[in-house]
C-alpha cells in the first residue's frame, strides 16, 4: 500500500525532528562546518540539557550570566556544557569542555575566583578536554582562553573555593577522584601541582564533597566541606565538617545517619542586614536530623548549635543564594531543589527565607519532577534590571515546558532567548487564515490567559486567541460561509469547566462548534472537502454526541451541526489498523481512512466508502492502492 505522507502528514514528521534535535548527544563536538541549520522558532530558548551551575562574570566585554551542565546547543548556537548569555544573545566559550573515548563530558560547578592574576571563571566538572588542550576536571577560563591548572583532576570535581589559613591563598576541590584504592575527595592547588588534604574520607561508592564554603562561625574563617560522608581520616563528622588549615572538626555533631542523608549547598546568611544579628552558616540538602535536633532539609549553624528553619522543605534542597539588596525582588535567603512546599505551604521547587518565614515564589511552576539545580542572580547591562535565573530539568511553567534556564524578575517568567516551540507541543499545520501563510502549533494548556495554540512570526510563537484550554489534537482551516476560520478539535475545556471535542477561532475568541465530544488524548485529522454539495469539515479520529451512545470515527459538519459517517468503537489513526488501539496514539502521523474498510460498520454504504477514498486524495494522503 503506498501512502505518500503530504497535508497533515508533514505536522508528525515535524514534530519528530524537533524531538530529534533536542534530543542530540551532549557530547558532540560543535560543528566546524554545515550546510543545514534551524530556522529561528526551532532553536531552545535556553539551551538543550541539564544546567547544573551559574555566575555571573565580566571577562571585560561587561558582565554576563556563564551557565554549565550537560547540553550541546544554546539557543541556536552549537557549545559544548558551557555558554555565555550577555543578556540578548547566546555563545560559546571556544571548544568547550568535552571527554574523549565517548565518556560523557559535564559541568558541576562556575565560580568567579582572584588567584592572584585578576578575576577569572573557575570550572570543575568531569572532563578530559578544554577548548584544544588535555584539561582534566578543572580549568581556568579569561581573556577568551582556556588555562589547565597543573594536571587538573580524575573524576567529578562538584565544587571549588580559594581559603586562605595563614600560609596563603590555595584553591580548594571537592568531589571525588581517582578510582578504587586511590580515591579521594579533596585537594588544594598552590599554583605548581595538587595536594590531597591531610585526611582524606574513607571511601565508597556514595561517598563525595558536595559543597565547599569559607565561613566564619565565630572562631575564625575557616573552610567547611559538605557532601555525603561519615568520617574525615579518624574524626566522625556525618557529611558537614569543617577544616581550619590545621586540623578538622565535625560541626555540631552532623546529619543523623543512614544511606541517604546528604548536603547539597552551604551558604552564608545575615538575617538582618544591618549586622545586629550574626551571619549564620546554612545547609540545605535531604535530612531530617542534624546536630541531634529534628529539621526538614535545611538548617542554619551559629558557631554553637543547629536550628531548623521554620518547618523547613518537604524535599530536598540542592541550591542557595542570597540577596542582599531589594530590587523588584524581596531579599533573603533564595532556595532551590526538589520539594512543594517550604514552611508547610505550597511552594514548587524555589522559595524565599527572610530569616523569620518563608514566602513562595509566584512563578508556576508544574510537573512531578521539576527541580532547581543553580540559582544565580544577574542584571543585565541592557535592562539595568536585576533577575533571579533558575536553571534545573524540567522547567514546565503552568504546564509549558520553558527549557532548563528561566528568569524571573518578580512578577514575570522568561526563557533566555526566544523561539522555543512548546514542548507540550502535539500537531503542526501550515495554515492560510486569510492574513497568509503561517505555521502553527497545537499543544497542551491549563493557563486561561494563554492559548493551547501558537503562531509563528518572524521567528517567534505568538499565542492564537486566548483561553483556550485542553490538549489539541488536529488543526485546520475551514471557510464556513463567514471566511476562513482556524478550527481545533481535542480534549478540550469550556470557561465553565465541561468539555467539548471541537472549537473555533472568531476574532480573538475560542468557541464550541457544535455538540461533539473527542476520546480523550487520542489523534485525529481534520480537512475541508468537497463532495459534490458544497465543501464541508470533516474530522477522522474517535467521538460521541454528549447523550448519546453511539461513537463514531468520520464526522462531517453540516453548518454548527455534526454528523457521523460511520460508527464504531474504534479509532482512525496515522498507519495503524484497529488490532493497535491499545498503543500509546501520541506517536502517530497521518490518519489512515483505508482502515475503515474493516473498522466501519456495516451500516456504513459502499459510496460512502467510495467519497472517504476520495476524501484521503483530496486532503489527507494519496489514495490507498
Amino acid at each position: 500500500m503506498n501512502r505518500h505522507k503530504i497535508g497533515f502528514g508533514v505536522q508528525r514528521w515535524a514534530m519528530i525532528a524537533w524531538l530529534l534535535w533536542v534530543g542530540g548527544a551532549a557530547s558532540a563536538a560543535p560543528p566546524e562546518t554545515c550546510g543545514y541549520d534551524w530556522s529561528r522558532g526551532f532553536n531552545l530558548a535556553g539551551v538543550n540539557g541539564e544546567v547544573h551551575a551559574m555566575a555571573v562574570f565580566d571577562d571585560g566585554t561587561g558582565p554576563a550570566l556563564y551557565v554549565g551542565g550537560q547540553f550541546n546547543a544554546a539557543g541556536d548556537v552549537p557549545v559544548n556544557n558551557i555558554a555565555k548569555w550577555d543578556g540578548e544573545s547566546w555563545s560559546a566559550l571556544g571548544r568547550g569542555l568535552t571527554s574523549m573515548n565517548g565518556n560523557t563530558a559535564q559541568v558541576h560547578v562556575l565560580k568567579v575566583i582572584d588567584d592572584g592574576s585578576g578575576p577569572a571563571l573557575f570550572v570543575g566538572g568531569h572532563f578530559e578536554r578544554a577548548g584544544e588542550q588535555l584539561i582534566k576536571g578543572v580549568a581556568k577560563w579569561n581573556v577568551g582562553e582556556w588555562t589547565a591548572l597543573g594536571d587538573g583532576l580524575p573524576g567529578f570535581v562538584y565544587d571549588i573555593e580559594m581559603f586562605d589559613a595563614g600560609t596563603g591563598p590555595k584553591l580548594f576541590a571537592g568531589g571525588m577522584f581517582g578510582g578504587g584504592d586511590d580515591r579521594f575527595h579533596l585537594a588544594s592547588w598552590a599554583g605548581t601541582e595538587w595536594a590531597r588534604t591531610v585526611f582524606d574520607f574513607p571511601h565508597s561508592d556514595d561517598t563525595r564533597v558536595r559543597a565547599l564554603h569559607v565561613h566564619d562561625d565565630g572562631s575564625g574563617l575557616a573552610l567547611f566541606a559538605a557532601g555525603h560522608f561519615d568520617f574525615i581520616g579518624p574524626v566522625e563528622t556525618h557529611g558537614v565538617a569543617k577544616w581550619n588549615g590545621t586540623n578538622w572538626s565535625a560541626v555540631g555533631g552532623g546529619v543523623a545517619m543512614n544511606n541517604f542523608h546528604v548536603v547539597n549547598d552551604l551558604t552564608t546568611f545575615a538575617a538582618n542586614t544591618e549586622g545586629s544579628t550574626p551571619a549564620a552558616l546554612v545547609a540545605t540538602g535531604s535530612f531530617t536530623q542534624i546536630g541531634g535536633i529534628s529539621a526538614a532539609n535545611i538548617a542554619a549553624w551559629n558557631g554553637q548549635t543547629w536550628t531548623p528553619l521554620g518547618s523547613g522543605l518537604d524535599g530536598s534542597g540542592s541550591a542557595m543564594r542570597v540577596l542582599t539588596q531589594k530590587s523588584s525582588m524581596e531579599a533573603g535567603l533564595y532556595v532551590g531543589g526538589t520539594f512543594n512546599h517550604a514552611g508547610g505551604q505550597p511552594s514548587k521547587s524555589i522559595a524565599l527565607w527572610n530569616g523569620l518565614n518563608w514566602s513562595a515564589l509566584d512563578i508556576g511552576f508544574t510537573g512531578n519532577f521539576v527541580r532547581v539545580h543553580a540559582i544565580e542572580f544577574f542584571t543585565p547591562e541592557s535592562s539595568g534590571e536585576t533577575q533571579l535565573v533558575l536553571a534545573g530539568k524540567p522547567l514546565q511553567v503552568n504546564s509549558d515546558f520553558r527549557g532548563h534556564v528561566l528568569t524571573w524578575n518578580g512578577a514575570q517568567v522568561q526563557s533566555l532567548g526566544s523561539g522555543m516551540i512548546p514542548k507540550s507541543a502535539t500537531v503542526l499545520a501550515t495554515l492560510d487564515d486569510g492574513t497568509g501563510s503561517h505555521l502553527y502549533c497545537g499543544a497542551s494548556n491549563i493557563d486561561p490567559a494563554r492559548s493551547a495554540v501558537s503562531r509563528l512570526v518572524d521567528g517567534e510563537w505568538q499565542s492564537v486567541g486566548v483561553g483556550l484550554r485542553g490538549f489539541v489534537n488536529a488543526i485546520g482551516v475551514h471557510d464556513d460561509g463567514d471566511g476562513p476560520r482556524i478550527y481545533v478539535s481535542g480534549y478540550l475545556l469550556l470557561p465553565d469547566g465541561s468539555t467539548c471535542g471541537v472549537m473555533r477561532l472568531v476574532g480573538e475568541t475560542w468557541g464550541q462548534v457544535g455538540q461533539v465530544i473527542s476520546s480523550g488524548l487520542r489523534p485525529a485529522a481534520m480537512t475541508t472537502f468537497d463532495d459534490g454539495t458544497g465543501p464541508a469539515l470533516y474530522l477522522a479520529g474517535r467521538f460521541h454526541m454528549p447523550g448519546s451512545p453511539i461513537s463514531g470515527n468520520v464526522l462531517r459538519l453540516n453548518g454548527m451541526q455534526w454528523t457521523l459517517l460511520t460508527t464504531g468503537t474504534t479509532y482512525v489513526e496515522a498507519g495503524r489498523s484497529p488490532s493497535s488501539m491499545m498503543e500509546p496514539a501520541r506517536h502517530s502521523f497521518l490518519a489512515d481512512f483505508s482502515c475503515l474498510n474493516r473498522a466501519a460498520s456495516s451500516s456504513t454504504s459502499p459510496s460512502g466508502m467510495d467519497q472517504l477514498g476520495r476524501m484521503w486524495a483530496a486532503g489527507f494522503g494519496t489514495n490507498p492502492s
